[in-house]
């Protein structure tokens, strides 16, 4: 059995996973898993990131990917029957932050658990009860899109330079439309 578990570079607790801030973010974690030149599995893994696997004993390579950090490579040998427990740490990218408040634009009323979401990438994060977000993202120009349940969405551009903060405070219009999604 072979049980890895992630610790970024910036070290996050087991509920978060925007690096230990108290803001949650739902971007996946790449594994694959080779032997030798042979490819095994890719696994997805929520952004805990821990991962189980029966493996048959051998030398195998891990090589972790994630949105925003720089993939990393891990050898493991398993011998028959044992246990074998392993963390790994990714490097963040050239990052800066993104980072704001929420509100209602005639109540100034924070909103909770707003969307905001990084087109393009698996990134995104969820106001607080505050109305407050934020999340790090590579260096880069981005679109962004905030969504609430009861109002307008709002797409923002954004520029985030490395190592500096970036803050957009928004405040969100009431929908006067009503959509009904259906599967």
């Amino acid at each position: 059995l072979l049980i890895f578990k992630n610790e970024d570079d910036r070290r996050h607790d087991k509920r978060q996973c925007d690096h230990g801030r108290n803001y949650s973010c739902e971007h996946p974690h790449l594994l694959l898993l080779s032997r030798g030149l042979e490819p095994l599995f890719f696994i997805f893994v929520d952004p805990i990131a821990q991962f189980f696997a029966g493996l048959e004993a051998g030398t195998y390579t891990v090589t972790v990917e994630a949105f925003g950090h720089q993939p990393n490579d891990l050898t493991v040998t398993i011998e028959n029957g044992q246990t074998l427990e392993k963390t790994f740490t990714i490097q963040s990218e050239n990052s800066g932050t993104l980072g704001g408040k929420v509100v209602d634009v005639e109540t100034k009323q924070p909103i909770s658990g707003a969307s905001i979401d990084i087109i393009g990438t698996p990134a995104g994060v969820k106001t607080m009860e505050q109305g407050e977000y934020q999340i790090t993202l590579p260096a880069g120009i981005y679109e962004v899109r905030i969504m609430a349940t009861g109002y307008s969405p709002i797409y923002e551009s954004v520029e985030i330079i490395e190592g500096e903060a970036t803050s957009i405070n928004l405040s969100m219009l009431v929908s006067d439309k009503v959509a009904v999604l259906a599967n």
